[in-house]
């Protein structure tokens, strides 16, 4: 018998906890990051098109990571890309983050162009 036999099994939450951490670790790896990236900008767009303003934020995919189980964070660097290209247009106006860690950050608000898609690529 293992001298771990006796401990309860209350500690399983820590290993499980440590084993989800391990994962999203690994998930950020830069192709799965990409592939994060692109799924978010494919949501990004559907989100923008069932609004009748069209408009977005950064704040719109941070809740869309949340969702899927991942920190609203999960993008890094990398969701500067995400409203890159023709199809979207900065409208010109700021709007406070609703995440308490961004402080109230300012984040631009953009506005979704599907006729400008092919334009993009």
């Amino acid at each position: 018998m293992s001298s771990d036999a006796w401990l309860p099994s209350a500690f399983d939450g820590l290993e499980g906890e440590l084993r989800k951490q391990e994962g999203l670790r690994m998930a950020m790896t830069p192709p799965l990051r990409r592939a994060l990236l692109k799924s978010c900008i494919t949501y990004m767009r559907l989100l923008a098109t069932s609004r009748e303003d069209m408009e977005v934020t950064a704040d719109d995919a941070g809740r869309f990571l949340e969702t899927t189980g991942l920190p609203a964070n999960s993008l890094g660097n990398s969701a500067g890309c995400l409203f890159r290209g023709k199809c979207w247009e900065f409208t010109g106006q700021w709007k406070p983050s609703s995440r308490a860690s961004n402080h109230r950050h300012e984040n631009r608000v953009w506005r979704y162009r599907p006729e400008r898609e092919e334009e993009s690529e």
